[in-house]
């Protein structure tokens, strides 16, 4: 039977197929634990790049499409208004994608608790297989 819950894909010891074992249900819930904890990982590491992104944007003077606003130009100020109105936008973007990054670390710090009193001695080989699976992604 194909492992439908990509358990085989983190789990070197289980292989591509499963023939004549049957996976109990809270091997099936640690298995969507280590994709969540996966995919919260990839979040986590996106999150960084735009936290970096938008501070070389703000330390090199540059505007990123995102922050672009259109203010009528009635009056002498506007360029001013303008300027402030795109560093606040970057500045607010930063404060939201930190609070992201909390979050994000809060959860995947509760996953790796689960998973570590779920899975016991193979946790380390699990978390070092999806840890070099990032590496190679990037």
């Amino acid at each position: 039977m194909k492992c439908k819950y990509y358990l085989c894909s983190l789990i070197p010891s289980y292989g591509d197929y499963l023939v004549g074992y049957y996976i109990l249900p809270s091997i099936h819930v640690a298995a969507d634990n280590i994709h969540k904890s996966a995919n919260s990982k990839r979040k986590l590491y996106n999150c960084n790049a735009s936290i970096y992104f938008n501070r070389q944007c703000l330390k090199r003077k540059l505007t990123p499409t995102y922050a672009k606003i259109k203010i009528p130009n009635t009056s002498p100020a506007h360029k001013h208004t303008q300027h402030k109105v795109t560093i606040m936008r970057i500045k607010d973007e930063i404060k939201y994608l930190h609070s992201k990054k909390q979050k994000l670390n809060m959860v995947i710090y509760k996953l790796h608790l689960n998973l570590a009193t779920t899975w016991k001695n193979s946790w380390q080989l699990i978390h070092h297989t999806v840890e070099d699976k990032f590496q190679k992604e990037t």
